[in-house]
């Protein structure tokens, strides 16, 4: 599913109050906060729902084989989700 048609489930799920343009500037907004917020290195938490954060991994270095290797330091996007939002997906009572 794209973000259009998550955009048209919302306007369906609010009755069509809100405009489809008015939920795509909205889901634009919060892509994008969601982007600064982790780039600082703040968590963002959905409560009952979802955990976004960033996990960082420092460089490695080793050798191989007598070649030296290493990789470099990564700031990995990570989601945890909710005991609740996890008990509701498995128990199919969407």
């Amino acid at each position: 599913m794209n973000k259009n048609e998550v955009g048209i489930l919302i306007s369906q799920k609010v009755e069509n109050e809100i405009t489809k343009k008015d939920i795509a500037r909205v889901l634009t907004a919060f892509i994008e906060v969601v982007k600064e917020t982790l780039v600082k290195g703040d968590n963002i938490t959905l409560e009952g729902f979802m955990t976004l954060s960033i996990i960082v991994v420092d460089e490695k270095k080793g050798t191989c084989f007598g070649k030296d290797w290493s990789t470099p330091k990564k700031h990995i996007p990570t989601v945890s989700y909710s005991k609740v939002f996890k008990k509701i997906i498995a128990s199919k009572e969407l």
